[in-house]
């Protein structure tokens, strides 16, 4: 399962690469603390904790950023 979540992990880092091109100097940051924090959490294999992360802190600022909210 491990390796899946890591597999998909990197799909997504590199699908949010041009869209964190488009964000603001405060949230790539914070953004980017949080992929690596997930990261860390993989190698943990604590996926409660990475389906959280991404559903109520990385989630959101992508959304914003979707919606013109940069």
């Amino acid at each position: 399962m491990e390796g899946q979540v890591s597999e998909h992990l990197v799909k997504l880092i590199d699908l949010l690469t041009p869209v964190l091109a488009k964000a603001s100097a405060e949230q790539v940051p914070r953004i980017t603390s949080l992929l690596a924090a997930s990261i860390s959490a993989i190698k943990c294999k604590d996926y409660l904790y990475i389906a959280d992360m991404f559903g109520y802190e990385i989630a959101p600022p992508l959304l914003n950023m979707k919606h013109g909210a940069v």
